[in-house]
């Protein structure tokens, strides 16, 4: 919400200050209390600085004190209080008039809806041209797509795609509508690859600069001997603290990215999309950030084996151990860094409530695990960072979900926690089968072929135990009667394919006859928006879509406008049925169940805001409600609509 949230019962942040007499500032000071302030250096007391040709000269203070006194002390009532101080003072031959507050002249029409931030009026009138075709077309069942089906078993039926959250705000309508091609997964699977190799490359140069202080190392990289040759602290940090910053810095530059270019996956809602970052997150800290590191140390730190063809496996083995120190000092630096992060506070959460990413959090526990499992036997030094970067990541993460991040979108069920357990089980096979490898490159033929088996069944076991445990009922074992309607479905989209070429032709056509079968949902809704019917009292829901804590203020304009932090005080009631709750089991996208938009303007002297808002009713057909901007703004009849101008 901007400070000045157009169509909302919100007026942002400012003052009026009035000079007022001495005798009467007592009397107002037990209501100025309840006042909302709006503007910031307006004075309606104060004499114009235009001259007398701005405005006649205001009287005495001696003389309309005693006059406001008595007006003032006999209505003092919640729904009566006034909102500028000064404003329904006469003025030359303009009567006073009894204007009501701002939010009480938007609350009677209906609510303002934006659909989006840094929309100019044009798209405003084009997106109400948009509701209007598309709610003829879905009575019609002219152009459609797709279909959004709940119940239960759809996984079975032909093409379809899941919507893990089954919530409205977990749908990506604008992926629904805008198919995603083949072209387009290949060029997000391109930058997923051009993201890692820039990356492997970016730590490759890290690992031969944390491995400065080896001899072998130094000979082959002699850039390097500059750093060596001191051994002072300026060079412990270059060689140790430089690299682990270094490593931070490309691994939360590339996850950025990964976790944006999720988002052009072609995902059909928000739940998979962030799975789908996770997931990515994962495979690209365990393959690139801790194995590729790890792996590119220990063949730097060989390149005088690779030289001279003596001992490379075990040399090899050596690096990695080795390259143990380093790991520890980069969990140290995560365990630093990651937790200390600065994160908005409440008012932020209550103005601009976003739900919490687990990619970010997720990413720092993956590579404590990862390096636990890695190095806990081989380098014992390590778990203690470890321990303590997995508290201070649990702290922060409890922080965020309960005090800066809210729940605006539906649950997944533990979809992504069973996966990231099923994956860390899976990571328990790294030490045995490290330790193997350093085994055998010491020709230690037993032990390390004992270790790289148990490697293999440590692997094999979380595999075949998660698969067990999350498998679900197959095709065959539904009933014959629902398999053959499945054959059928499936026959019957297979054949429309083949016979509907254009999507703007294709069209539901029923059983008998040929008629086009009407969208009752759609009926009743555009009735309950232009009928003023009183809605039945029913509590009967329907078990989806899932509720969730989001207030979108597309649909939920009212309510939303209550909710904002600066909301004027005393404001009128509900009205008898709630947009957004009638709309909850209609799974539309939010442009087609927000009412028309309402745009809020300031008025003027000079009648621009008035001739605008004729021009929008009459060519836009939005809209438009004039409100008192500045103190020389004084008309003796105040429209709240266009209508009145037309």
């Amino acid at each position: 919400m901007a400070e000045v949230v157009i169509g909302h019962s919100i007026i942002g942040h400012s003052t009026i200050e009035s000079s007022s007499d001495i005798r009467s500032s007592d009397i107002r000071q037990s209501l100025d209390d309840d006042w909302v302030v709006l503007r910031h250096e307006i004075d309606f007391g104060k004499p114009s600085s235009k001259g007398p040709a701005a405005c006649p000269a205001p009287r005495p203070q001696e003389e309309l004190a005693p006059r406001r006194q008595p007006q003032r002390l006999l209505d003092t009532s919640s729904d009566r209080r006034e909102t500028f101080p000064l404003r329904i003072r006469p003025k030359g031959n303009i009567p006073a008039e009894d204007v009501p507050p701002p939010h009480l002249r938007l609350q009677p029409r209906q609510p303002f809806v934006r659909p989006a931030s840094d929309l100019d009026y044009d798209n405003l009138g084009a997106i109400a041209e948009a509701q209007q075709d598309s709610y003829a077309d879905i009575a019609d069942g002219a152009p459609v797509k797709g279909w959004i089906i709940i119940g239960r078993g759809l996984r079975h039926m032909h093409g379809v795609e899941l919507i893990e959250g089954r919530a409205k705000e977990d749908v990506r309508w604008d992926t629904l509508q805008n198919e995603t091609t083949l072209l387009d997964s290949a060029a997000f699977w391109l930058v997923m690859a051009v993201v890692n190799i820039l990356l492997a490359a970016g730590l490759t140069a890290v690992a031969g600069l944390a491995l400065n202080a080896a001899s072998s190392v130094e000979h082959y990289l002699p850039f390097f001997r500059p750093l060596s040759d001191h051994g002072n602290l300026v060079s412990g940090l270059a060689t140790s603290l430089a690299p682990a910053i270094g490593v931070a810095l490309f691994t939360v530059i590339a996850l950025g990215i990964i976790k944006r270019a999720a988002g052009w996956s072609g995902v059909v809602s928000v739940s998979g999309v962030r799975m789908l970052a996770v997931k990515l997150v994962f495979y690209t800290i365990t393959v690139v950030v801790a194995a590729f590191t790890i792996t590119a140390g220990a063949l730097l730190f060989a390149l005088e084996a690779f030289s001279h063809g003596v001992d490379i496996a075990k040399t090899v083995a050596t690096g990695c151990v080795y390259m143990s120190a380093f790991a520890f000092v980069l969990i140290i630096n995560v365990a630093v860094l990651f937790p200390g992060r600065r994160h908005p506070r409440q008012r932020f959460r209550a103005v601009y409530p976003t739900t919490y990413d687990a990619s970010y959090t997720a990413s720092a526990c993956i590579l404590s695990m990862v390096f636990a499992s890695a190095f806990s036997l081989i380098f014992p030094l390590i778990g203690p960072a470890i321990v303590i970067l997995l508290f201070l990541a649990l702290v922060a993460h409890r922080y965020l979900i309960g005090y800066v991040y809210a729940r605006t979108l539906s649950e997944t069920w533990g979809l992504l926690q069973i996966w990231l357990l099923k994956r860390l089980g899976t990571l328990l096979a790294l030490q045995p089968l490290l330790l193997g490898l350093i085994l055998l490159s010491r020709r230690l033929w037993i032990e390390g072929g004992i270790l790289v088996g148990i490697a293999l069944v440590v692997a094999v076991i979380v595999e075949v135990y998660t698969m067990h445990k999350t498998r679900l009922a197959s095709l065959q074992a539904l009933p014959e009667s629902t398999q053959e309607s499945l054959r059928l479905f499936r026959r019957a989209l297979e054949s429309d394919n083949r016979t509907d070429t254009d999507d703007e032709n294709r069209s539901m056509i029923t059983a008998r006859g040929n008629r086009t079968r009407g969208s009752m949902a759609s009926v009743l809704e555009m009735m309950s928006l232009t009928l003023a019917v009183m809605p039945s009292a029913s509590n009967h829901r329907c078990p989806l879509p899932l509720r969730t804590e989001t207030l979108d203020d597309l649909i939920a304009t009212e309510r939303a406008a209550r909710t904002h932090p600066d909301a004027p005080p005393h404001l009128p009631p509900l009205s008898f049925g709630d947009h957004a709750e009638e709309m909850s089991g209609i799974m539309y996208p939010p442009q087609l169940l927000a009412p028309p938009p309402i745009i809020w303007l300031p008025n003027d002297t000079a009648g621009v805001a008035k001739m605008e808002a004729i021009d929008l009713w009459k060519y836009h057909d939005i809209h438009v409600t004039l409100d008192v901007h500045a103190r020389d703004v004084i008309l003796p009849k105040r429209s709240t609509s266009t209508r009145t101008h037309a």
